[in-house]
């Protein structure tokens, strides 16, 4: 199997048969796709490309479960930050994209083997961390990823800024978040994916699932 079919495999998700009536956390591992996907309403040009891929990814609720998203929803920014600073040494629980999240990984690593031993190799694969955590916040997502075995590429941490901006000028290939508020942002300048995932989806679930999907060519 080559990489590119293990990455497919991996995020692809068996369809329910109802997917309504299954909660948001489980429609994620049982109901629906990994993401909903919505193509750049400014799309790069193919001549404007270098010759690698970059993929972008939102932390809570993404490559994390949402437990300290849900602190934040059920009391306010500053239960948050006291919540992460508690716990700024255990690792976050995976979300949903984090087995997707640690084959690009692995790829990468390998990609690192190849160019120590081949100098004039470039890599062709970057990752990269958009969220709307900043400081102290950040230290989890830091410790976390050191606790998995990973790295990446650029991490920004955004402190609730919109995250379009941003994205404009790392111009990622997608970009996965939870919120629909951040993918309408991102979606101006990169295909996103929008994560169907954890409790910034519990009350909009339901028309999340009536909307067409949109269609994206190989």
């Amino acid at each position: 199997m080559s990489y590119p079919d293990a990455i497919i495999q991996d995020i692809r998700q068996p369809v329910s048969p109802d997917p309504q009536a299954t909660p948001p956390d489980e429609r994620s591992r049982l109901g629906c796709p990994a993401g909903r996907v919505y193509p750049a309403r400014e799309p790069v040009l193919p001549a404007q490309r270098e010759h690698s891929l970059t993929i972008a990814f939102d932390f809570d609720g993404v490559l994390a479960d949402d437990s300290s998203e849900r602190v934040y929803a059920e009391g306010d920014l500053q239960s948050f930050l006291i919540h992460e600073v508690d716990n700024m040494n255990i690792p976050a629980i995976g979300g949903p994209i984090k087995p997707f999240f640690m084959a690009i990984a692995g790829i990468q690593s390998l990609e690192t083997q190849r160019k120590e031993s081949d100098p004039i190799y470039q890599r062709r694969l970057r990752s990269s961390i958009v969220t709307a955590r900043n400081s102290p916040a950040d230290l989890r997502v830091l410790n976390t990823l050191e606790s998995w075995g990973v790295t990446v590429d650029d991490a920004f941490f955004l402190g609730g800024l919109e995250k379009g901006p941003v994205l404009s000028v790392l111009k990622p290939d997608i970009f996965f978040d939870d919120q629909k508020v951040h993918i309408e942002s991102a979606s101006k300048h990169t295909m996103s994916a929008h994560v169907v995932f954890g409790v910034r989806n519990e009350k909009s679930s339901a028309a999340i699932q009536v909307e067409p999907p949109a269609s994206v060519s190989p």
